[in-house]
């Protein structure tokens, strides 16, 4: 590892494994081999953007070995992380904030390292940049429900996101659904976009181990019998409404809800709800979860229940799937069509509706069992093989055209 010299002031690149400051100097692959530069800012987020970083990225290294990676940082700490790959080359790009860093500092270094392509794995790329751009839009549920996010994300989505979608050279949705309502809500060329399913990650997956899956019980308290929801605790997730159906058949069934996620926003007046309807001792909030313990708990969960109001490609009922977990979800958006017939589905605003389906499922051993083998169908026909696979048809085909 070395720091180059700083032509490009006030940032300053590292590298791991030294290829040499100039790419002519650098080995040669194939004549039309490409130098493919990922931008990284996201690799440390522990939610969903981050996972797919990092899911994506370790993929796309495995699978392909014709081209040379170079992989952008903001943060020294990720050196020699991939290191170990032949075809990677690692650099730490320094800027003030992410505006700086997207459209400043990456573009210079593009330039300087003479890149074909830049893949940005969140929903920006440069504006101004020698090469070609491929971003990724994870979900459309800020042009549908502007009013779940925060006003200033808001204004962000309405103004800025389009522009950076009419200019990159390709962008991956993360679903049909994504796709319809990008072009529906900015006018966007539908050619240039192409949908590209998510997975649930390996480690999600039925558990037989019993004196594992007690250990996970103990150390989070989780109840004997419970239904179980994953995800961040703001107005989109839908979680009053869940606590309203919950209490209705409290007194019908012996579960309990365990709710894990970090709050996000606007939560306070959905979580007040626990305490009005009499919930305190049949609620356990978790938090966030580390994600080496989730498997377990959708392994020890009856049900999980998962009424968002539109979610674009919902990584938690696949995981549930996996996990051989029956699942209950919304009927909108692209969750039936990333979940198939493995779910029961239901219309979010219903609170009744919600109830009933959640004591059907968790008294119907028949409907349960038919759930959980459908589920372990389903979910098997993603991964992110698959995922890094057509993306990297994208990347290819982009290069030749």
């Amino acid at each position: 590892m070395r720091t180059i010299g700083n032509p490009l002031r006030p940032f300053c690149q590292k590298r791991a494994l030294g290829l040499g400051s100039d790419p002519k100097s650098e080995k040669e692959g194939p004549e039309d081999a490409m130098r493919i530069g990922i931008m990284l800012r996201t690799l440390d987020e522990k939610y969903g953007i981050g996972m797919y970083t990092r899911y994506i990225l370790k993929e796309l290294l495995e699978l392909d070995y014709r081209n040379q990676y170079l992989l952008m940082y903001r943060k020294p700490a990720y050196l020699g992380t991939y290191a170990h790959y032949p075809h990677v080359q690692e650099i730490v790009v320094n800027a003030p904030n992410k505006l700086m860093w997207d459209q400043v500092a990456v573009p210079l270094i593009a330039r300087r390292e003479k890149l074909d392509l830049l893949f940005h794995t969140k929903f920006t790329v440069p504006l101004f940049v020698h090469c070609k751009t491929i971003m990724v839009l994870h979900g459309s549920e800020w042009f549908i429900y502007p009013e779940f996010s925060k006003w200033w994300d808001a204004l962000y989505v309405k103004a800025v996101m389009p522009i950076y979608l009419r200019r990159a050279t390709a962008v991956i949705a993360v679903s049909k659904r994504a796709k319809e309502d990008i072009v529906s809500y900015t006018g966007v060329n539908p050619n240039k976009i192409k949908t590209v399913y998510l997975a649930p990650g390996e480690h999600f997956k039925v558990i037989d181990d019993e004196a594992f899956l007690e250990n996970i019980r103990q150390k989070y308290a989780l109840p004997k019998r419970f239904i179980l929801f994953v995800g961040k605790i703001y107005p989109g997730k839908n979680i009053g409404r869940l606590l309203k159906a919950f209490s209705q058949i409290r007194n019908r069934i012996p579960h309990k809800l365990v709710v894990c996620g970090d709050v996000y926003w606007k939560y306070s007046q959905d979580l007040k709800l626990i305490k009005k309807l009499g919930l305190q001792s049949d609620v356990c909030l978790v938090g966030w979860v580390q994600p080496k313990d989730l498997p377990a708990i959708y392994n020890l969960a009856e049900l999980f229940a998962f009424p968002s109001r539109y979610e674009s490609c919902p990584a938690p009922p696949w995981e549930a799937m996996a996990c051989g977990c029956p699942v209950l979800t919304s009927n909108t958006g692209g969750t039936p069509e990333v979940v198939g017939d493995a779910a029961i589905f239901v219309d979010p605003l219903d609170v009744n509706g919600l109830a009933e389906a959640m004591y059907d499922v968790l008294t119907n051993r028949e409907l349960r069992q038919n759930l959980i083998k459908k589920g372990l169908k389903q979910f098997r026909k993603f991964s992110w093989t698959k995922c890094a696979s057509e993306t990297l048809d994208i990347i290819e085909n982009l290069h030749s055209n």
